[in-house]
């Protein structure tokens, strides 16, 4: 009784004729539904779940088609955007910037660069300076408008605030936990 969408679309040479299979198909389970409702409700409720069900496979497919799916930084172009970061982490970082590096265009590069690091270059950024600014409260540096500065934050304040969103903690209050622990 059921008609697998793979079956239905497997055997057609086109799209054209894939689709009026498919009508075909949920035609005939919504007519043997609408035969059966009375005498056999149960087998009824099969057919219009089955016809459901090839409805969301066809659904789920065209979201998928609809996807592109975006290809990985080469490794050239993945040790040169490091490399940049690294070099420039402690000033203005731009996606435009960094795009150059990986001789890419600012939207290709921001597909590119989310398919290799599953994550935005804003983001990987931010992470970046976030663990720089660690290694240095831990080696003793006094200031954190020094640590901000070195870091490529604006300012003080705009560090501690990042700090403590990421962290979940004030960086005074890190360096508390990091005593603690040792």
């Amino acid at each position: 009784m059921p008609i697998a969408i793979d079956s239905v679309l497997a055997g057609s040479p086109t799209a054209r004729s894939a689709s009026a299979d498919l009508v075909s198909a949920l035609l005939k389970l919504l007519d043997e539904a609408e035969l059966t409702l009375e005498l056999d409700p149960s087998r009824a409720r099969r057919c219009v779940a089955h016809a459901q069900e090839i409805l969301t496979g066809c659904a789920l497919r065209r979201v998928e088609a609809a996807q592109p799916t975006e290809r990985p930084l080469t490794a050239w172009q993945r040790r040169r955007v490091l490399d940049h970061v690294d070099a420039h982490l402690d000033g203005a970082l731009s996606a435009d910037a960094m795009a150059r590096s990986a001789g890419l265009s600012v939207s290709h590069f921001t597909r590119a660069f989310r398919a290799t690091f599953g994550t935005t270059p804003y983001a990987y950024v931010l992470q970046k300076r976030m663990e720089r600014a660690k290694r240095m409260l831990s080696q003793g540096v006094e200031s954190f408008s020094q640590v901000a500065l070195a870091c490529g934050f604006s300012d003080q304040a705009h560090f501690c605030k990042l700090f403590k969103r990421m962290n979940g903690v004030t960086p005074t209050a890190w360096l508390r936990l990091q005593a603690d622990a040792a």
